[in-house]
């Protein structure tokens, strides 16, 4: 029968002299090894040894040859214990490169009294092949692959040995593209005898992967082939891009940008501006002079901050663009999207001061509502009356990831930075999902301040946040400490960053524009003042733009900038400033009391 596009033509079409006796004497060697010092283990021996490090490429190119035919086939599938030294040298070999840098055309073999292999011509031939390079030629590649390809198919245990093998042939950048297509065809071929191969590949790709301070050419190299590995293993798409997503990351994070643009990489590195990091009683001298002792102790090595930033930015790009391009070439964004998914919520949201890796999804949902004619061309009709534009899908899934009770606060926290990001500066983003976000964020908001900070908290159950109160009754939260309502502060500016970017859609003068405004307006006057514990640009702006729609008036404004300050303005009407009142002090107050004299110690 014909072969089918995915079978390796194996092995090579010519028959070099002298491999019947090569293969007479590799069999009775094989067959006859019981690991015991005999005569015949002499040849095998000598078979190892080849195998271990040859200096004639004649002679390896017969052994693998001898090897793939049945006879030894079938002796070293079925012991695989008693020839697991030959089995690991076989998957071990490096059939791409002479070692010896001695170039040979073949021998002719024969053995001695002892059954051992001896070349009798000295690395001669005499069939007209004395052009021909058995490396550069991949005639022992083709043998060597085959070898393997046949071992596979007779014994399915060795399928981890092989994809290791495959893999590391395909980790070292080369610029030969005859090489990683015979490859490339091998571990087809493999996938083909071995369906669940498919499962076992992912792993070693995995661990093969090149670490992140590796040169530029040989990650952006191994990215390519993971990337061309999906076009025959589509079913670890999924993995695969994870895993591009997690390595490009490590190379996020590394790169550090200062307000002055001034960019270097900073590796374990504890930034002095994030008081989240500093130890309690620890300041910044006593930290330096800790930290210069902990790296001369490790000997860490000076780098070049501009060069080296450089070279992250580029490894960054590189690896981006492969990805980017992977994703343009699959019809369906949605099943991108579905791909990607996982990566979002395990890799980005969980990794602080990610700034680059994040827009994989942006430029996915631009890439989306691009082929579908913008951001109008929903299409409801294809998929049972629900809306599968990506954008909205990505926003869906990132406001249910803040409102939910059940994810830790960071995680909510990360995703309000993230959804207000999307929606502020997407401009494909229709203004009706806008909408729907904010009404959606301050609808959750509205019933936090309602219920005084119970409703989606994200303390632990039972912590005191709240004194009990009566039904209807707004009280004052127990513990006045910013942290127990982050949760809730990074919403109400998420809220605020939108309509920053989107005034005219949010504040509209419509009915149920001015509906909204109400409820702004007393979400910004509320006692847990979220415009103080906003960042100051975002509240600037927002309050410029509130006087500006009629949202609010400019004494309310100016009200909520002196609450912000420190004054007594809670945002609804101006307060006049009243002289506190001098009360005489008590009995057990005053300064001759007993508890006065107790912290002077005079008790």
């Amino acid at each position: 029968p014909n072969a089918t596009p995915t079978t390796p033509t194996y092995p090579p079409p010519k028959r070099p002299q002298g491999l019947d006796k090569v293969s007479a004497v590799v069999d009775t060697a094989v067959k006859n090894y019981t690991g015991q010092p005999t005569s015949t283990a002499v040849a095998y021996t000598a078979v190892l040894g080849q195998l271990r490090r040859s200096k004639d490429p004649g002679m390896l190119w017969r052994l693998l040859l001898s090897l793939g035919r049945s006879k030894s086939l079938s002796e070293i599938s079925g012991n695989a214990k008693r020839h697991e030294q030959l089995i690991h040298l076989i998957f071990k070999l490096d059939p791409w490169s002479d070692r010896s840098k001695q170039r040979t055309n073949g021998t002719a073999a024969t053995t001695d009294n002892n059954g051992a292999m001896e070349d009798n011509n000295k690395g001669k031939i005499k069939n007209g092949d004395d052009d021909e390079d058995l490396y550069e030629s991949y005639m022992i590649a083709d043998a060597h692959l085959y070898l393997c390809i046949n071992l596979l198919s007779s014994n399915s245990t060795f399928l981890v040995p092989f994809l290791t093998m495959i893999v590391r042939s395909l980790e070292t950048p080369t610029p030969s593209s005859a090489k990683l297509s015979k490859l490339h065809l091998a571990l087809q071929h493999a996938l083909t005898l071995v369906p669940k191969g498919r499962s076992e590949l992912f792993p070693i790709l995995a661990s093969r992967f090149p670490f992140k301070r590796s040169p530029t050419e040989k990650q952006v190299h191994y990215v390519k082939q993971c990337i061309r590995i999906l076009e025959y293993a589509e079913t670890i798409r999924k993995e695969v891009w994870g895993m591009i997503i997690e390595k490009c990351i490590e190379v996020d994070v590394e790169i550090k940008i200062h307000l002055s643009g001034d960019v270097r990489v900073v590796e374990e590195e504890k930034e002095g501006g994030d008081e989240i990091f500093e130890i309690d009683g620890v300041t910044g001298e006593a930290t330096e002079e800790a930290k210069k002792a902990i790296e001369k102790k490790l000997g860490k090595r000076q780098r070049t901050d501009s060069i080296e930033a450089d070279e992250y930015a580029d490894k960054l790009d590189e690896m981006l663009n492969l990805l980017l391009s992977d994703l343009c070439n699959l019809k369906s964004k949605v099943d991108c999207y579905n791909a990607l998914e996982d990566a979002f919520e395990d890799v980005v949201l969980r990794t602080h001061k990610s700034k680059f890796t994040q827009f994989v999804w942006f430029a996915m949902c631009k890439m989306d509502a691009d082929e579908h004619g913008g951001s109008e061309g929903g299409r409801e009709e294809d998929n049972g009356g629900e809306d599968d534009r990506v954008y909205r899908m990505f926003a869906s899934h990132l406001i249910r990831n803040t409102i939910s009770s059940t994810l830790p606060s960071i995680h909510r926290q990360s995703s309000a930075c993230y959804l207000a990001s999307f929606i502020s500066r997407a401009r494909f983003v229709d203004d009706e999902t806008a909408i729907e976000v904010v009404d959606a964020l301050m609808d959750w908001a509205q019933e936090y301040t309602r219920t005084g900070g119970k409703s989606g908290r994200s303390t632990p159950p039972g912590s005191p946040t709240t004194r009990p109160s009566s039904p209807g009754v707004l009280t004052r939260p127990s513990s006045p400490r910013v942290s127990d309502h982050m949760v809730f502060y990074s919403i109400t500016q998420c809220v605020f960053y939108i309509m920053c970017f989107r005034p005219g859609v949010i504040m509209g003068g419509t009915d149920r524009g001015k509906e909204r405004n109400g409820r702004i307006m007393a979400l910004c006057t509320h006692r847990f003042k979220p415009l103080k514990h906003c960042l100051s640009s975002v509240r600037a702006e927002f309050l410029d733009l509130a006087v500006r729609r009629s949202v609010m008036s400019k004494d309310e404004a100016e009200n909520i900038r002196m609450g912000v300050s420190g004054g007594k303005g809670d945002g609804s009407t101006p307060q006049k400033v009243r002289t506190p009142i001098k009360r005489p002090s008590s009995p057990a107050t005053g300064g001759d009391s007993k508890e006065r004299k107790r912290e002077k110690g005079g008790v």
